[in-house]
């Protein structure tokens, strides 16, 4: 929340001094840099010069070089113009501006530019608009200010101890400067190169003055020296003149005195003659020695330019080593991959172990059941056939059940009707009864024929002596039922007992019948009862009633006699169902040994299947799980390839970075060592600290190679175990009464022997080319690290020579320049 205030400050400061080309409304108009440029180049008009495309996009990697080159002039200014060098606050992310905008990074870029605006020549400029904002933004942007200047100030205070703090804390085996420490460098190195080429100017400069002065005194020099000839010569001219005016003795004073004033003349001119020689000598020397530091001036120069074109490739190389440092970290994650592969690997080989035991018992236990084979068929058979009786039995008697319930049914009816019929008869002989008692004349007898005669056809139509032939025909067979029954056999009992229940069941529906005729018979005898009392007439009556008492006698005879039969016939179909029910337990006894044995057999057998189903289950789960688990495989093993073709090619670009990085790395610590020699303890250090780590880490690389060896050859033994134990399982003789339960198993056990040895061959060729990929790894360590050692050796034999084209290129042109 702070974050967002500050920058919502910042953003309407921003609009209140007019200097944006187009008005900021969210953070996000800050992140590529351009409007931070115009408030600079607003600032400072020399040291910022105004961007010439203005149009990024979305593209962060242009807003990323802007903030770059902005981040590198505001160092600058700090260093040279406030003298606050910046490199104590730490850097600021500019990649988490460019690409999501970053609030905490963006206000520290804010506070800087701010900061900048405040402490500037034009500060009254800036700072009145601060004043016509609203408080809360007047608050927030003195806390901006304040905080970086208390940033400042304490660094300056805390710096010494900062430092003795991190370089005790620093642990001997630790990695080289990260991302953010080499960002710093460089800027540090474009910092110092940027015034190392202000010292050169200003030293061409000297340079150029001086040549003017020293060409004056040259020219002076040759004034002075044709005077002196020409003194020289007057000398000569008076010296003949006194030689002709001592020969003629004429004017010898004059001429004294005009020769002292000569030589007096000669002296100063002498005097002034040596000191334009002393002054000519010394403006040589100057001229020397501004040639010569024209000279380190011009090497410095091209250096800095080497240096400058290293610059962009040390930020490649560092992009590159993060890559590499991924693509380690990826390896690490690979390696825990293999790690957990293997603890599957030995997890299947313990259910191998285990499934490998259960076959040998199931095989013993066929073996053992094997012997028993023949008697289990024959068990078998018998058990098939004892099955069918045994359903056709059990059918047979819910027939005979569901029709001893009908009868039973049957039989309530009829005795229901029976006793409904009794009562109809006592009602009857109740109103015989009453007609004899009173006495009714002969009219109220009916005088037609018809219903005379109708009653008695009624009464001849029930046939008695048919019901007796069939009692008698029923008792005989139950007799001969009950003589057969004493000398046969238990089936042939049974068959027999079947049959009289039958007979009973047909003889059933035959007295049913019969009762049904009997009961309509009186029916309409109780309908010619009733016809007496409306007929006329006494003569009829006598006879009528004789005949009517006769009749109904006989009838209940009848009916006395056929309840005394169905009453035997029950008891006779309750004997027979009792010995019915004798005959099948004397059956269900039969064989029971037998029985009881095909139980057992049976119960042993489903045991067994179950058993035999549950295995296979199992197999099956495991050969899913084997299949899952080489389908995984498959897919990392082809990862594993991909990733080892890229690593392939990035250890390639690694070697050559590497020998770029190395050959730049002397060219860096010579450069430094000829532009600061009170730096060139540091710079060793710091090679050598590299080196250490590149030590340590080949060392670190080689123990895990070993202990990856180490495993790799316990997977070897434990892969030719099991081999073995393959190779014994699957050489064992194979019976040739095996169940097709355990042919499936063993054809499944083969699958799995085979897909084992395919897995262990693939594994085989990832462990190689994993061993292959270490080798070369080391290899190119190794080789990294004696050619650091070789280059070092070599910087410190040679002098520095640059090595890149535009470096030659610089340097032919200076030589030019000079000569001309």
């Amino acid at each position: 929340m702070a974050d967002q205030a500050a920058l919502a400050a910042f953003i309407q400061w921003a609009n209140a001094i007019k200097v944006a080309s187009k008005p900021v409304k969210h953070a996000a108009d800050l992140s590529n840099g351009i409007v931070l440029f115009e408030i600079c180049h607003d600032i400072d008009a020399k040291r910022f010069k105004l961007l010439q495309s203005t149009d990024m996009g979305d593209n962060w990697v242009l807003k990323v070089n802007n903030l770059k080159k902005l981040y590198r002039l505001i160092m600058v200014y700090y260093e040279e113009v406030l003298d606050q060098p910046l490199q104590r606050l730490g850097s600021v992310n500019l990649n988490a501006i460019a690409r999501e905008a970053n609030a905490p990074e963006l206000v520290r870029l804010c506070k800087l530019v701010l900061l900048m605006a405040v402490q500037s020549t034009k500060n009254v400029k800036y700072v009145q608009p601060i004043e016509s904002l609203p408080p809360d933004t007047q608050v927030s942007m003195m806390r901006m200010v304040e905080s970086i200047t208390e940033r400042l100030n304490g660094a300056d205070t805390t710096d010494s101890a900062h430092g003795a703090a991190t370089t005790a804390a620093e642990p001997d085996g630790e990695h080289s400067l990260t991302s953010g420490h080499q960002e710093q460098r460089l800027l540090a190195l474009e910092a110092e190169l940027s015034r190392l080429f202000a010292e050169k100017q200003e030293a061409d400069r000297q340079v150029q003055r001086l040549t003017e002065d020293n060409a004056d005194y040259v020219t002076r020099y040759e004034e002075l020296m044709v005077d002196n000839q020409d003194v020289h010569s007057k000398l000569k001219d008076a010296e003949r003149a006194l030689a002709r005016v001592d020969q003629s003795g004429k004017a010898d004073f004059l001429l004294k005195t005009e020769i002292d004033h000569l030589k007096q003349d000669l002296e100063k001119a002498e005097a002034r003659s040596h000191a334009a020689e002393s002054l000519v000598n010394e403006q040589t020397q100057a001229i020397t020695d501004l040639n010569r530091r024209l000279e380190d001036s011009a090497a410095t120069a091209s250096e800095a330019a080497r240096l400058r074109d290293q610059l962009q490739e040390y930020r490649h190389a560092a992009e590159k080593l993060q890559k590499t440092e991924h693509v380690i970290e990826k390896y690490k994650k690979k390696l825990e991959d293999s790690a957990d592969l293997r603890r599957q690997f030995k997890h299947l080989e313990e259910q191998n172990t285990q499934l490998v035991a259960r076959n040998q018992a199931l095989e013993d236990e066929y073996r053992k059941v094997s012997q028993f084979k023949p008697l289990m068929d024959t068990y078998k058979d018998q058990i098939a056939t004892l099955e069918s009786k045994h359903n056709l039995a059990n059918l047979k008697n819910s027939d005979l059940e569901h029709e001893l319930k009908q009868t039973r049914d049957r039989l309530s009816a009829l005795e229901q009707e029976r006793q409904e019929n009794h009562e109809q008869i006592t009602s009857l002989e109740d109103n015989l009864r009453e007609l004899e008692l009173t006495g009714l004349s002969m009219a109220e007898v009916p005088s037609s024929p018809v219903a005379a005669t109708s009653l008695g056809n009624a009464l001849a139509e029930g046939n008695v002596f048919e019901l007796k032939a069939k009692v008698a025909r029923l008792e005989n067979d139950l007799r001969n039922a009950r003589r057969s029954r004493e000398g046969a056999d238990p089936s042939q009992k049974v068959v027999l007992l079947e049959n009289l229940l039958d007979d009973a069941q047909r003889s059933k529906a035959k007295f049913e019948a019969d009762y049904l005729k009997a009961h309509q018979r009186i029916l309409v005898l109780e309908a010619e009862l009733k016809q007496p009392r409306s007929a006329d007439g006494n003569g009829g009556r006598d006879d009528l009633t004789l005949d009517l008492r006769t009749r109904l006698n006989d009838s209940a005879e009848e009916l006395s006699q056929l309840r005394a039969r169905l009453a035997e016939t029950e008891v006779q179909l309750e004997q027979v169902t009792k010995e019915l029910t004798v005959a099948r337990s004397d059956l269900n006894m039969v064989n029971q040994d037998q029985r009881q044995a095909l139980d057992s057999l049976k119960l042993q057998s489903g045991a067994d299947l179950a058993a035999l189903k549950q295995e296979h289950e199992l197999l099956q789960s495991w050969y899913n799980d084997l299949e899952a688990g080489a389908k995984d495989k498959e897919a990392r093993i082809s990862r594993l390839l991909t990733e080892k073709d890229q690593l392939q090619q990035e250890s390639i670009q690694n070697k050559d970075l590497l020998l770029e990085k190395e050959r730049a790395n002397s060219e860096l610590k010579e450069a430094l060592i000829n532009l600061r020699g009170k730096d060139q303890g540091e710079e060793v250090e710091f090679l050598k600290a590299q080196l250490v780590d590149l030590h340590q880490d080949k060392s670190r690389m080689q123990q895990e190679i070993l202990q990856y060896e180490i495993r790799t050859k316990k997977l070897r033994t434990l892969i030719a175990n099991q081999e073995e134990a393959l190779k014994e399982s699957k050489g064992r003789p194979q019976e040739s009464d095996y169940t097709e339960a355990i042919g499936s198993l063993k054809q499944a056990l083969q699958s799995k022997a085979r897909e084992l040895d395919t897995l262990k061959h693939e594994f085989t060729t990832h462990v190689q080319t994993a061993n292959r990929e270490y080798r070369h790894l080391l290899s190119a360590w190794y080789n990294a690290g004696n050619q650091i050692f070789q280059l070092q050796q070599r910087a410190a034999r040679t002098p520095h020579t640059p090595s890149s084209w535009m470096a030659h290129q610089r340097n032919g042109l200076s030589i030019k320049l000079q000569r001309q």
